[in-house]
């Protein structure tokens, strides 16, 4: 049987619960500086970093270890101020184990804690004879703390340790074996796909992909979410009622699940479970696999997209995934499933990010990772973070064992107090012992017992006395009094009839909770409740460090009833107490607005909208702005225009929120009388907004109007031409597309505004938007052409270019941009689609041939530029006007056979 050294190994873990804290901190700081960097690359460092604190303690065990004076467990040592004994003779001030034994240390204890030398201290002069009294009873908490030493020591430490460590493993691993069984389960239910439409798709996914690993296909019986396990033997499961779906969904699920195959994420999984089981109490350790497994989903949609999805279609497979989908139950440790709702907005944002860092890992950058990694681990691994304790010889046990009874001894018939058996325990405990929490919840105990009179066995001082009832409050809260720290509140109204209402609020040491159970309201001057539902109870507690307030107001039989109370004692419901009340109101109010719902009525019913807004202007937060504002439109009457119009100008002024400011927007949108000078301070307001979501939110809702006014409409184009993001600037410009450009006035904003998007995706999208409406102008179509020459992608630009045509776009005054934008085309196969695409013009003019053979010659593809010659020679008879420009193209192709090929082409076109 092999024999364990407990303490050795309680040790080793211990020290590797330490350097793991530093393994992940380095990852996360590595990560956090590599911000455009792929979701392959950040999953790949989490993934050393983990797997380094895996190895770890078997490190620990067979490296040799080096330590540092400087960092070591000594730090943790008690130390006591010098104090003088009743003979005058100074104590030591440190119990140094290298210089004294624990008997000559503690040896003074019985005579500083005897109790008749404590009553002999009491007197001038100390009287020899005098009676010893009763040893004075020690704290409870200390009594408590010394009894727990107590059965520290009988079980020995480093067992206790090691079975709460090893508690935590076993419930760390029971989720993950819990859903091994539950995939034996669905594999055993499933059917195996060997033939048909999903293993086609399959095969042409490898292929393309390049994928060669071995899969597994099972189909289950109920609608489950695609997810794939399994390390040697990949398994992929499909769910079943397939048969109507798109080849080009199954292409997504496949790929992406295949992507995890490839990437052997099943085995990176499985180790980021061991970690989070062997270092069940780090919470850095978790936050690292959370990221893992965050960044592995990133990088398997990078992975679909980079083989040819469009992103717009892929998130929106991914959103009917996780609609229409569940993944199967108790399967999230140990298998990985396609979209679990958790994880989902962020991969939806990651997805439609057009700028977004998609590469894979390079074998240069794993070697770079695993280098690093060694050069971290190696040297954290074989520190020691603690120092062995010196021995004198190889009889220091026991002698550590013989001076420990002899105290003992020695204590138990001198009274010694409880605390000093905890400081004689803390004194015999290995250094090792002290560690981590451990050390955490001894250290306050030993400092306790050296240093305060308690621990000594002397009275306690007396506690200070409460604050007395009929204390002064300040009338000012101490939200209004402390201008630091941040604030927090939630409001939660848990009824859909109003008769809940909790406000919660803290800052620092600041505290307020505000409890309505029942209707009420509050008056217009805000000092006090107006009405509170009968048998209800409203109230208000604040805590300000060590000092409470709380008012009670209850609805009884009489009316209203206060009842104060300061420090948990009753008091008088005096000025001051209405002062604070009425003070606390007016900041609760107009912080959170939480009786907004009955007080917005009652400032309007006496003052207006005009009372409102001035109400509104008084608030520091947002939140309570916007809702006032919201509760006012909301209120069933038709404001006048410049009523609204003053709404947005002061939203827009007074509010930092782009959230809370489109909260308002959104309101003043129903407003059926509002005016150009309305929507032109919306469009101003959207300027100013620093969201592009919600700046888009309210471009499109001013569009959403009747047709504006030129004016109106060039500031919004302004403001679209501030959204940075590319996919809310295409969404924005494609709502306006049909109404405002092709207008003269506004189609140079509109331009401007098409010219930032930097994605051809969405600048194509934009463009085929614009070409659906009615007919452009040869300037509008000018400009679309210019803006499809500017384009880098020569996909898009085909297909916005052949939309063009479709479109019949093209007359003689746009024909020339046509061509030059055929011309800024690289590729020679979508050179070819597009002016392909050209020769549908019906009727085919010899304006548009003159221009197609002039763009022919510079297709280096001797087939591509031979198949459009002929499919040239077929549509159009080529005459002699156009013989040399046909042969000079002819003459460009280098092969004889696709060059003979044209030439009979034309030909047969002449005999015709």
């Amino acid at each position: 049987m092999i024999a364990i050294d407990i303490e050795r190994a309680a040790a080793v873990l211990a020290g590797a619960s330490l350097k793991s804290f530093l393994i992940v901190a380095v990852a996360g700081l590595v990560v956090a500086t590599w911000r455009k960097s792929s979701a392959a690359a950040r999953h790949f460092v989490w993934t050393a970093a983990i797997g380094a604190t895996i190895v770890l303690p078997l490190l620990g065990v067979l490296m040799p270890q080096w330590s540092s004076r400087a960092i070591s467990m000594r730090f943790l040592e008690p130390t006591v101020a010098t104090t003088r004994a009743l003979d005058g003779r100074p104590q030591p001030s440190t119990l140094d184990r290298s210089t004294s034994t624990i008997d000559e240390q503690v040896a003074t204890l019985p005579t500083i804690a005897s109790a008749s030398d404590i009553a002999a201290s009491t007197v001038a002069s100390p009287r020899v004879n005098e009676e010893p009294i009763a040893p004075i009873a020690n704290p409870p908490a200390l009594s408590m703390a010394a009894n727990a030493l107590d059965g520290l020591r009988e079980i020995g430490w480093a067992k206790a340790a090691l079975a709460i460590w090893l508690a935590g493993f076993v419930g760390a691993l029971l989720p993950f074996c819990f859903g091994r069984l539950r995939l034996r389960r669905i594999a055993s239910s499933a059917r195996v796909v060997t033939n048909g439409r999903w293993a086609g798709i399959l095969e042409r996914v490898r292929a393309s992909g390049g994928i060669t690993r071995p899969v597994i296909l099972l189909e289950t019986r109920d609608a489950a979410m695609p997810m794939t396990w399994g390390i040697l033997s990949p398994v992929l499961l499909l769910p079943a009622g397939t048969e109507g779906w798109p080849e080009w969904k199954c292409r997504n699920i496949l790929f992406h699940e295949l992507a995890h195959i490839e990437r052997r994420d099943c085995l990176t999984q499985v180790i980021a479970q061991l970690a989070c089981a062997v270092y069940w109490f780090n919470p850095l350790v978790w936050t690292a696999a959370h990221r893992m497994r965050v960044e592995r989903e990133l990088a398997c949609d990078d992975r679909v997209i980079g083989a040819g999805s469009r992103p717009a279609e892929y998130a929106g497979h991914l959103l009917d995934v996780a609609r229409s989908l569940r993944p199967a139950r108790a399967t999230a440790h140990a298998a990985i499933a396609m979209a679990r709702p958790s994880q989902l907005a962020g991969r939806l944002t990651a997805v439609l990010d057009r700028e977004r860092n998609r590469e894979r890992v390079s074998p240069r950058f794993r070697a770079a990772v695993g280098a690093a990694t060694l050069g971290v681990l190696l040297p954290v691994a074989s520190f020691s973070p603690w120092v062995a304790e010196a021995s004198a010889s190889p009889n220091a046990a026991g002698t550590r064992a013989s001076s420990s009874s002899r105290y003992a001894a020695s204590t138990e018939g001198s009274g010694a107090s409880a605390s000093a058996r905890a400081l004689k325990m803390a004194v015999q405990l290995p250094p090792v012992a002290i560690t981590g929490n451990l050390a955490g919840g001894i250290m306050p105990i030993i400092k306790a017992v050296q240093s305060s009179d308690a621990a000594l066995g002397l009275p306690l001082a007396p506690a200070p006395a409460s604050t007395p009832a009929h204390a002064v409050v300040r009338a000012a809260t101490c939200w209004q009094s402390k201008q630091e720290g941040s604030i927090n509140f939630s409001i939660n109204d848990n009824d859909s009839r109003n008769t809940r209402t909790i406000v919660r609020f803290s800052r620092d040491d600041c505290t307020l909770e505000l409890r309505a159970d029942g209707r009420f309201t509050l008056r217009p001057d805000l000092s006090d409740v107006a009405t509170l539902e009968r048998g209800s109870l409203f109230t208000i507690e604040e805590r300000d460090g060590r000092e409470t307030r709380r008012m009670e107001i209850r609805s009884g039989a009489d009316g209203l009833e206060h009842v104060y109370y300061v420090n948990g004692r009753r008091a008088d419901y005096s000025p001051e107490a209405r002062a604070w009340l009425a003070n606390t109101l007016l900041a609760v109010e107009r912080r959170t607005a939480f009786a907004a719902e009955t007080r917005v009525p009652q400032i309007f019913e006496g003052r207006g909208a005009k009372g409102v807004l001035d109400e509104v202007t008084l608030m520091p937060a947002d939140y309570a702005k916007s809702r006032y504002l919201t509760v006012l439109l909301k209120q069933g009457i038709n404001f006048d225009a410049p009523t609204l119009t003053r709404i947005v100008q002061q939203s827009a002024r007074e509010m930092n929120s782009d959230y809370y400011l489109a909260e308002v927007f959104k309101q003043v949108g129903t407003q059926p009388l509002a005016d150009e000078n309305t929507w032109r301070a919306f469009a101003d307001a959207a300027v100013g907004m620093k969201s592009d979501y919600y700046k888009a939110q309210v471009i499109s809702k001013v569009l959403s109007r009747e047709r504006l006014d030129v004016s109106t409409v060039a500031t919004l184009l302004k403001a679209a031409s501030t959204i940075s993001s590319d996919y809310y600037q295409a969404e924005t410009l494609k709502s306006m597309s049909k109404r405002y450009a092709v207008t003269p006035q506004s189609r140079p904003y509109y331009l401007a505004a098409l010219g930032r998007i930097k994605s051809d995706y969405y600048k194509a999208e934009v463009l085929s938007a614009l070409n659906n409406g009615d007919a452009l102008d040869a300037t509008t179509t000018s400009a679309i052409l210019k803006s499809v020459g500017d384009m880098s992608s020569d996909y898009y630009k085909s297909e916005a270019l052949a939309t063009l045509a479709k479109r019949g776009r093209l007359d003689a005054s746009t024909r020339g941009d046509y061509f030059a934008a055929i011309r800024s085309i690289d590729s020679d196969y979508y050179k070819h689609q597009a002016l392909n695409e050209s020769l549908r013009e019906r009727p085919l003019t010899r304006e548009t041939v003159a221009g197609i053979l002039s763009v022919a010659p510079a297709i280096k593809s001797d087939y591509e530029l031979s198949a459009l010659l002929s499919e040239l020679a077929r549509l159009y008879p080529i005459d002699d006007s156009l013989r040399p420009a046909y042969d000079r193209a002819v003459d460009s192709i280098q092969s004889d056979y696709y060059r003979g090929a044209a030439l009979a082409a034309a030909r047969r076109a002449s005999t015709r």
